[in-house]
């Protein structure tokens, strides 16, 4: 009897054994087969997350562009003018919030541009429930990155949904006031599925009315290229 349990406890022992090594390897073979799922979608789910957080962060850098350079246009005078000099430390904000861009300066990688637009009523003299052209008065894009301007000349309005445009802005920019442009143009490259995604562009424009008066007025490098003056280039 004795040697009948004791057998009959060896094979549940082997039994259990040859079970669990059983379980163990079906375990493994999941693994194998489940991991690289997962890891795909980890990677996706990281390049989705780093894609969302850059775009905002273009975004924040045309804001603050804008913002410092309506401040610093500000004169003693009760007048706005904004130089060359201002224009490009206005511009160089962009490396605060995006340091690696400065390995990135004659790639074509990036643009920044800042630009004035004047409005003038459609109907001369009109005072209440006017429309409005819209002109081009300077454009200046950081020489760091591309060197893209809005052209002189008018521009067309689209609507306030529409993605941003270097010939047109959007209805609700229309006013009596005139506004700083800014517009901040950045080609993303996915680090993990860059070979099956392809580069993604990302745009964002911001519309800053002065701090004071209407228009401000930009006072040129001469010579440079990565600037352009037109007609509209005063103060109201």
């Amino acid at each position: 009897m004795r040697r009948l349990s004791k057998l009959h406890t060896m094979l549940e022992r082997t039994g259990l054994a040859r079970f669990a090594r059983a379980k163990r390897g079906i375990a493994a073979v999941e693994f194998a087969l489940v991991a690289p799922i997962l890891l795909t979608a980890l990677l996706a789910t990281t390049d989705i997350a780093l894609a969302t957080i850059t775009r905002r962060s273009v975004t924040a850098v045309a804001q603050e562009v804008a913002e410092i350079a309506s401040a610093m246009a500000v004169q003693p005078n009760s007048t706005n003018q904004l130089t060359d000099a201002q224009a490009l430390l206005s511009t160089d904000a962009v490396f605060g919030i995006f340091p690696t861009w400065k390995s990135l300066v004659g790639t074509g990688a990036y643009s920044v541009t800042m630009s004035d637009i004047q409005f003038q009523p459609t109907v001369v003299g009109c005072q209440s429930g006017c429309t409005y052209n819209a002109q081009v008065a300077w454009s200046y894009a950081n020489p760091y990155g591309q060197n893209v301007l809005r052209t002189c000349g008018a521009l067309s309005q689209s609507a306030n949904t529409a993605s941003p445009s270097y010939t047109s802005l959007p209805a609700g920019a229309f006013s009596a006031t005139s506004v700083l442009v800014v517009d901040v143009n950045y080609t993303y490259k996915p680090i993990f599925f860059g070979f099956v995604i392809n580069n993604i562009p990302m745009m964002a424009t911001v519309y800053v009315p002065p701090r004071i008066g209407n228009g401000i007025q930009f006072i040129p490098k001469s010579g440079a290229a990565n600037e352009v003056t037109c007609a509209a280039n005063a103060t109201e």
